[in-house]
Order: structure tokens, then C-alpha cells, then sequence
């Protein structure tokens, strides 16, 4: 049959089959290298629309983005909370300071103490308990911004330059 070919067209089999084998071969590679590619894509879709019930494409991108955005959204909620929080953090007891000392001399064990408690602003109190043998005291003040209410004892002065220092 080959030979009927290249003889209808006015030459030996030899070349004719050489001239069609070289342009054969280029069209295999090229066949091969297509099989591959599209057995590459196939995967790919597969993997694209794996846990979906054979949607096409567009619906499986859609609600991809639809999940993108409800993150979004979750993920803002999220960051405007934890701004409020650290707001909120600001106002809670952050530095706590204490110093036990003894108030009288006849009173021994430092019974007495002096105690500050502040928050990230430098507001709080001071809590100080004097301890004696007849009775015991105890005193608060409150400090807005640093400032205290009224005037500090020395160890209460001790006490919140403890509580800084933490």
C-alpha cells in the first residue's frame, strides 16, 4: 500500500517513508507532550473541586469567595474586639507594690504594711493597716493619674514606687 502511494507520487518507498517518519516523530512529541499537560490539568481540576458535588467551576469559586469574605468579616470583628480589650486592659490592676513595716516600736513581726495597686493609667489606691497591740487601722486613698488624693506616707510613697517597678 505504501509502495502504491510513493509510486503514485513518483518516487521509491524509501524516502517517502524516511520524509513521512520525520514528520511523524515531531507530531508524537508533540501529541505526548499534550496528553501530559492535559493529564496535569485534569489533576488539577480534581483536586480544585474535591468535597463538591461535581459543581462547575464558577459555582465552586463563588463560594470560595463567599467563605473569603464571611473570614474577612470574622477577622475584623475579631481585631476591633481585641482593640477593645486592650482599651479595657489599660483600666484593670497592672502594678501591685507592698511594703510591711513596723509602725510602732513597741510592736514587732512588720504587722503593718502599706499596699499599692494601679492600673496601666497610674490610677488606684493605696491601702495601708496599722497594726498596734491595742488595735488595728486600716487607710485607702486613691491615686487618679499618678496624683494621689491626699498626702502619702513614706511607705505608702515606697509602696507605689514599688508597684512602678513591676
Amino acid at each position: 500500500m505504501i509502495s502504491d502511494l510513493a509510486s503514485a507520487l513518483g518516487q521509491t518507498p524509501g524516502p517517502f517513508l524516511l520524509a513521512t517518519g520525520s514528520l511523524l516523530l515531531p507530531m508524537l512529541v508533540a501529541l505526548l507532550w499534550i496528553l501530559a499537560r492535559q493529564s496535569r490539568l485534569t489533576r488539577l481540576y480534581q483536586r480544585l473541586t474535591r468535597g463538591t458535588s461535581g459543581g462547575n467551576l464558577e459555582e465552586i469559586l463563588v463560594k470560595h469567595l463567599e467563605t473569603v469574605q464571611h473570614v474577612a468579616e470574622r477577622l475584623e470583628a475579631l481585631e476591633r474586639r481585641v482593640e477593645a480589650l486592650a482599651l479595657q486592659q489599660q483600666r484593670c490592676v497592672q502594678r501591685v507594690g507592698l511594703v510591711r513595716y513596723d509602725a510602732f516600736d513597741d510592736v514587732g513581726g512588720e504587722q503593718s504594711f502599706s499596699m499599692a495597686l494601679t492600673d496601666g493609667l497610674g490610677s488606684g489606691v493605696t491601702l495601708s493597716s496599722v497594726y498596734s497591740r491595742a488595735d488595728v487601722r486600716i487607710y485607702g486613698k486613691s491615686i487618679r493619674a499618678g496624683t494621689p488624693s491626699h498626702p502619702l506616707t513614706q511607705e505608702e510613697r515606697r509602696a507605689l514606687s514599688v508597684s512602678a517597678e513591676s
